[in-house]
């Protein structure tokens, strides 16, 4: 669990500046946004970053920084947003799932009708060991490929 949760953690606001000002360095600002006055511009800028700062750190600087090679045009907030969100919504049902989980002999932190941990058989605990070993995997095999 303590993966999933080092896994949440957000990126400094340096961090993103600095990977958005290499992702505008390698895309082209469309002509609306080109001409658009500088007061707007770093308003902009600095509401993208405030709101990239809530998402984890790995994929706001892995998405910047990748940006380019899919896309010559600067995106808005809400591309970047888009991209990002559907890996971030599973690793906090991720670790939602693991901090509601029973472990073995506990109790269930909150109530549910279904069978607990506990309740398993040894054959069915073994299953479920495996598959979870097998996700945490695949998380962390995701995130050796993700690092910068």
């Amino acid at each position: 669990m303590a993966e999933v949760k080092a896994s949440m953690a957000p990126a400094a606001q340096r961090e993103i500046t600095e990977a958005y000002v290499f992702l505008q360095a390698n895309c082209v600002l469309s002509k609306d946004r080109a001409s658009e006055s500088k007061a707007s511009r770093d308003l902009r800028y600095t509401a993208m970053i405030d709101g990239l700062s809530e998402y984890p750190k790995d994929l706001v600087l892995h998405t910047l920084r990748n940006w380019h090679k899919t896309s010559m045009w600067v995106p808005v907030a809400a591309e970047v947003i888009q991209k990002i969100e559907r890996e971030a919504s599973m690793r906090k049902s991720l670790l939602e799932c693991l901090e509601n989980a029973p472990y073995r002999g506990e109790k269930r932190r909150t109530e549910s009708k279904g069978r607990s941990y506990a309740d398993y058989t040894d054959e069915e605990k073994a299953a479920h060991d495996a598959r979870s070993a097998r996700v945490l995997e695949m998380l962390r095999s995701t995130g050796e490929g993700m690092k910068m």
